[in-house]
């Protein structure tokens, strides 16, 4: 398994920039394929998880209204609070070591999308931050922050100096789960395979509007990396994706 060399903070944190990350991502995309039973963006979070990473993944009720998507364990024997809708109470749940869990209802219709990179963002706690969370597990607290529906809604949020540990390994399985879904280089291929900003400018060409257009070519996108189209949008503007500009390449993080 790639096992890429992280600097770490006094406290465990990694010390990793959004060109790393990108790095990091290509390489573990490709160092898993062979791990990988099914092949496609629809079965690719779970396959990563539960094969590559080995990691166990359960489905409870995080919550009664569905606003904690996701947590990680890292300790054998932990206690979670675990919501009950019979009795609309809470009851502990014993996790061991290696765990995700994800809220229940993400299982639900029209939701796989926030399911994958729910997934896929767990994901990147165990790939970056299990070294932060094991040494935490001593003073009982090897549990991962609760990933919240809002966190998963404004992915592009960016970084901030005033920031504590919690809040920069949040924003580093963010990149890294969005790097991982839909990595650069495959970016880069579909841009050039699919001609993306050709058919850009035929459709504006055409009389369709920018913004329609560009709504076509996030959908496509989603469709190829099995993303939201939100997702899609973040990804392509985070990479310098300009349909207006001459240079069609992405820009260099």
């Amino acid at each position: 398994m790639y096992d890429p060399p992280l600097r770490l903070s006094a406290s465990g944190v990694p010390y990793l920039g959004k060109n790393q990350m990108e790095h990091m991502a290509a390489r573990f995309k490709a160092d898993c394929k062979a791990f990988l039973k099914q092949d496609g963006p629809a079965s690719f979070a779970r396959e990563f998880a539960e094969n590559y990473l080995r990691l166990k993944v359960d489905h409870q009720w995080l919550g009664p209204d569905g606003c904690n998507l996701g947590m990680s364990v890292f300790a054998d024997g932990t206690d979670i609070p675990v919501y009950v809708p019979e009795t609309n109470k809470a009851r502990w749940l014993r996790v061991s070591a290696n765990t995700v869990l994800l809220d229940r209802s993400l299982l639900e219709a029209g939701r796989k999308n926030t399911l994958r990179f729910t997934l896929m963002h767990e994901s990147a706690h165990h790939l970056l931050h299990g070294n932060y969370y094991r040494r935490a597990a001593a003073a009982g607290k090897g549990v991962t922050a609760p990933f919240r529906r809002e966190a998963a809604e404004n992915a592009d949020v960016q970084p901030r100096e005033a920031w504590g540990d919690t809040d920069w390994m949040e924003w580093q399985a963010n990149y890294m789960a969005s790097a991982l879904l839909a990595p650069k280089p495959e970016i880069e291929a579909w841009l050039r395979d699919e001609d993306v900003y050709g058919y850009y400018a035929y459709r504006v060409e055409r009389g369709i509007s920018r913004n329609r257009a560009m709504s076509q070519v996030l959908s496509s996108f989603a469709r190829r990396f099995g993303v939201s189209a939100q997702m899609a949008e973040i990804r392509l503007r985070g990479l310098g994706f300009d349909p207006g500009r001459e240079c069609y390449a992405l820009a260099a993080l």
